[in-house]
């Protein structure tokens, strides 16, 4: 008798083991299609900066409804369809909204709505040189939105297919030095393009006075701008041996800027043996020892009394923080003993033409 209750005991607790099993495995599965219901079946909602309608279509029990988090991305439900009208992005950076769907149960899905910023490049050049007898110049300029153009001269003329631009310089007939400026705009986005236009050797290398203001009178000193391996020096030729240490300049030839630098060595035999160019600030009566002090000064064409020469005023560069450059002098140090060879303010250069021609 005990050996069938105990039969009758292990059969029992079987049954009930196999059932808790069966409806635990049945629970499980009715969790899991009712947490993931939802799902997207197609979706065209990564956008360009520029606005369209896009949409997606998801899986679910209907009706459906929708809700956006960003104003610029606007829905509607049509059947299992969520339709975007998307605005146009006029900024640089790109954006992202959320869309939340519900069912007819309350279930939801959130999907993600992005759209890129808008694309307006740059030209790779801020600053370009043309000689007297023009060019037509072409860029790659990346955009999705309409560029516009304009020129402050008549003798540049801009167009564009595409993303490339074609840029045509007339003829120089004057034959002096002359810039224009063109810009670019798409969505208030842009930038500028320098040219200058001129003949290197004729209205930049070649001697020039060097000088400025001392008191009530001008002082200069000859010098020559010479090019070296496609670089800029200037040479003081006030004797053979400053001649021999010319002075290294930065040259933009597009924009035909030449930029100096202060404490630099005109002649150099020794640290007690030498003659160096500085940079002051009149108003503090600094001066400026390292080079880090700069003065920039715009090549032009001018004409004085029927005479056409290449002029320019050199004007602060802005580098030497809490002074301001406004002239310049030249010192010659002689075993310990210093003497100010010039000292002058507005520091300008004049082109007078091939050494040995008189002012």
């Amino acid at each position: 008798m005990k050996t069938i209750l105990y039969k009758t005991s292990r059969l029992l607790l079987l049954v009930a083991a196999l059932t808790i099993s069966f409806v635990a495995c049945n629970e499980s599965d009715d969790i899991r299609s009712f947490t993931s219901p939802m799902s997207v079946i197609s979706s065209d909602l990564i956008f360009e900066s520029t606005g369209r309608t896009g949409s997606v279509q998801v899986s679910g029990q209907a009706p459906f409804s929708v809700s956006s988090t960003s104003a610029w991305a606007v829905a509607r439900v049509e059947g299992d369809v969520i339709y975007v009208d998307v605005a146009g992005n006029d900024g640089l950076d790109g954006r992202t909204a959320i869309l939340t769907v519900t069912d007819a149960f309350g279930n939801t899905l959130e999907i993600p709505v992005q759209q890129r910023g808008m694309v307006i490049g740059r030209l790779s050049e801020e600053s370009h040189y043309v000689k007297n007898a023009g060019a037509t110049l072409e860029y790659t300029l990346m955009h999705d939105r309409p560029v516009s153009f304009s020129s402050d001269v008549d003798w540049i003329h801009p167009s564009i297919e595409g993303n490339t631009v074609k840029i045509v310089v007339d003829a120089n007939a004057e034959g002096f030095i002359r810039r224009g400026t063109l810009s670019y705009e798409s969505q208030g986005y842009g930038s500028t393009l320098t040219i200058a236009q001129y003949d290197l050797e004729n209205d930049v290398l070649g001697t020039y006075n060097f000088g400025g203001f001392s008191g009530e009178s001008v002082m200069a000193t000859r010098v020559e701008l010479q090019m070296h391996n496609d670089s800029l020096f200037m040479c003081f030729v006030r004797n053979e041996q400053w001649s021999k240490n010319p002075v290294p300049l930065e040259f933009d030839a597009g924009r035909c800027r030449i930029t100096f630098h202060s404490a630099e060595n005109l002649y150099w035999s020794s640290a007690t043996n030498y003659d160096a160019f500085y940079f002051t600030d009149s108003a503090t009566g600094r001066v400026a020892t390292t080079p880090v002090a700069t003065m920039t000064a715009d090549l032009a064409h001018r004409n004085v009394d029927g005479e056409d020469f290449t002029y320019a005023v050199l004007a602060d560069g802005g580098t030497w923080p809490g002074y301001k450059c406004d002239g310049f002098y030249i010192r010659a140090m002689r075993s310990g003993f210093s003497t100010t060879l010039m000292s002058v303010k507005t520091p300008f250069l004049m082109r007078i033409g091939p050494l040995g021609m008189t002012d």
